[in-house]
């Protein structure tokens, strides 16, 4: 098949869509099919076998709702990546055979410019950051979505909260949207018994971003009024604001709750690098408060990295409560801190659920592997997935 995708535009910016789009590429071109990419900066492990097309005038990410962006930067945006689409459509590789926009907003939105004037048909993959950060923070982004989503073939959503929030809030058909499980690279992620071996317990939470929406300050807080000694809070990621707003909240958090010394800020970090961090983290800490995809909890459960996480629709797809980890209301606190304190000092409890995610793990590896979400896509692209509420999951 010939392929244009559209991703993030920092597709060489490390977080969980985009390292998922740099692999997906590359898998889609292994597998023998024309992938087209349009960008603004491209990784370079992405295969060789995958053609980038440029474009400056892109803005980094399609759903920017933490700083302002002007109505000329959102048209700039839409029509370079329409004109690309066309132009590589009308090109020697054309024409196109499907568009594959990344969030409903931005790219969406120029599939479907592209669809109207060529007529290639579109699918959109909706993560979560769009449809309950980006619409409800910017009605642009909701009119976007409301306008750009109906003329898709498919969307596919990252769970079944997306699902669901697009249904009930869009009114969008449930047969024109698909839930498919993301991958994991279990080459990359694979069991270990290997727990940090130091005098300290480490606590560790992975973000790509350190926006309100990850709930790191719940974290920070339950931390605190966690009174197991010997523990340190590892905080990775980066703050997306130009003027790191959101880490200087953060910080100021810890100050005010005389945590400095005990939680660390590692900053960003390359996606090769989580696996090692995982092996070393006694319990990964996922207190997003809305029901975005979260790559890092499926990836520490096939590292055998104990979880506790939010309860949100996206992690309850990977986290059963006390069997494969610990889930707790979104936004509690103190249930958080009886949490982290069971899970640090509960250690007959820790190797029953060890031992069930190493089952859970063992099951759903072909599940969850990129072999089966490129099959799953290739249906996809090609329309042979029934139309029918019964058929909406692949």
């Amino acid at each position: 098949m010939n392929i244009c995708m559209i991703p993030s535009a920092d597709i060489a910016y490390e977080s969980g869509s985009t390292i998922y789009a740099a692999d997906l590429c590359s898998a889609l071109a292994d597998a023998g099919h024309c992938v087209h990419v349009v960008c603004k900066t491209f990784p370079n492990r992405t295969s060789e076998k995958v053609f980038p097309h440029l474009i400056e005038a892109l803005l980094p990410h399609p759903v920017i709702d933490d700083y302002p962006i002007s109505d000329q930067e959102i048209r700039n945006s839409i029509y370079a990546l329409a004109e690309k689409i066309e132009e590589i459509h009308h090109s020697g590789t054309g024409p196109l055979d499907i568009v594959h926009a990344h969030y409903g907003t931005i790219n969406s939105t120029a599939a479907l410019l592209a669809h109207i004037i060529c007529g290639i048909p579109y699918v959109v993959s909706c993560f979560g950051r769009d449809v309950f950060n980006g619409a409800a923070n910017d009605k642009r982004f909701e009119r976007m979505i409301a306008f750009s989503l109906l003329g898709a073939r498919y969307i596919i959503c990252s769970n079944e909260q997306v699902r669901e929030e697009l249904k009930s809030h869009w009114q969008i058909p449930l047969q024109k949207m698909i839930v498919l499980p993301m991958p994991v690279n279990t080459k990359l992620f694979s069991p270990t018994d290997c727990l940090f071996d130091g005098q300290d317990k480490l606590l560790t939470s992975i973000v790509s971003c350190l926006g309100p929406e990850k709930g790191i300050d719940v974290t920070i807080k339950a931390f605190r009024k966690c009174e197991v000694e010997n523990t340190k809070l590892l905080i990775v990621g980066q703050d997306e604001h130009p003027e790191n707003k959101n880490l200087a909240f953060l910080q100021n958090l810890v100050k005010e709750l005389g945590l400095e010394g005990r939680v660390l800020f590692h900053g960003g970090i390359p996606h090769r690098e989580i696996a090692g961090i995982l092996q070393k983290t006694d319990v990964l800490i996922d207190s997003r408060v809305v029901g975005n995809y979260s790559s890092v909890v499926l990836e520490a459960l096939f590292s055998s990295c104990l979880v506790i996480a939010s309860n949100t629709p996206g992690n309850r797809a990977f986290v059963s409560d006390n069997i494969t980890g610990f889930l707790y209301d979104v936004g509690d606190v103190p249930a958080l801190s009886r949490k982290i304190v069971r899970a640090l000092t509960d250690t007959g409890l820790v190797r029953k659920i060890k031992r069930s995610v190493k089952d859970w793990t063992k099951e759903n590896a072909a599940k969850y592997s990129m072999d089966a979400h490129i099959a799953s896509l290739i249906s996809i692209y090609a329309n042979e997935t029934a139309g029918n509420e019964q058929s909406s999951d692949v």
